[in-house]
């Protein structure tokens, strides 16, 4: 898959947890991001995928594992929160139910412990952290409000998205386009406001 980017003001290092979020992040930001993983931001990113248990951490250790390079680093952290298990899965979503599960596993296992429950609201959360060698932070979030369908729909996406239903849209994650997606994911609404304070803090800082 090529994907074009270029870069914007300053050299900026893209670590994130899942190569699949990788994609996803250069697909919403491709027109002006410079994106380079190296064997450092994934040790970093696997390190990670079992610290942390608040948003943000994650994404921080992520970030700061590629801090002696000298270049500012961004990364994501995301997950779902379940309000009948009390914000669950939240930051443990990708490891939730342990690691034999696959993402199949994962959301079947949430549909088991929802078996019987009508309060079925939930919403995704991204936590964005950027993260500069002179300690300076950026941290902006987005959610996406829906509810956990009572079976999987769509074979799209990844994750929990077949069984994340968004009622505005009347689909689930799974079935909707990518372009639709990004309009109303809870990704592409921390991009977007990533977006507009990175530009405010280059502005401010040149």
């Amino acid at each position: 898959m090529r994907i074009i980017l270029k870069v914007l003001a300053a050299p900026f290092v893209l670590a994130l947890t899942l190569l699949v979020a990788v994609l996803n992040f250069a697909f919403s930001f491709a027109s002006w991001v410079f994106c380079a993983l190296s064997f450092l931001c994934l040790i970093g990113a696997l390190f990670a995928l079992f610290t942390g248990d608040r948003w943000g951490i994650q994404g921080l250790v992520i970030a700061f594992a590629v801090s002696p390079f000298g270049l500012p680093a961004v990364a994501d952290d995301s997950g779902l929160c379940v309000d009948a298990l009390n914000g669950g899965p939240g930051v443990y979503s990708a490891r939730f139910g342990g690691e034999g599960l696959d993402d199949k596993g994962r959301y079947t296992l949430l549909l088991e412990m929802l078996r019987g429950q009508t309060d079925r609201a939930a919403h995704f959360h991204t936590s964005i952290v950027c993260a500069f060698p002179n300690g300076d932070e950026l941290v902006c979030e987005g959610e996406c409000p829906g509810t956990i369908a009572f079976a999987p729909m769509g074979e799209g996406g990844f994750g929990y998205d077949p069984v994340f239903f968004v009622p505005e849209l009347r689909k689930t994650f799974g079935q909707l386009t990518a372009e639709e997606k990004a309009s109303v994911s809870h990704r592409g609404k921390a991009l977007r406001a990533f977006a507009v304070a990175l530009d405010d803090y280059l502005k401010g800082n040149e």
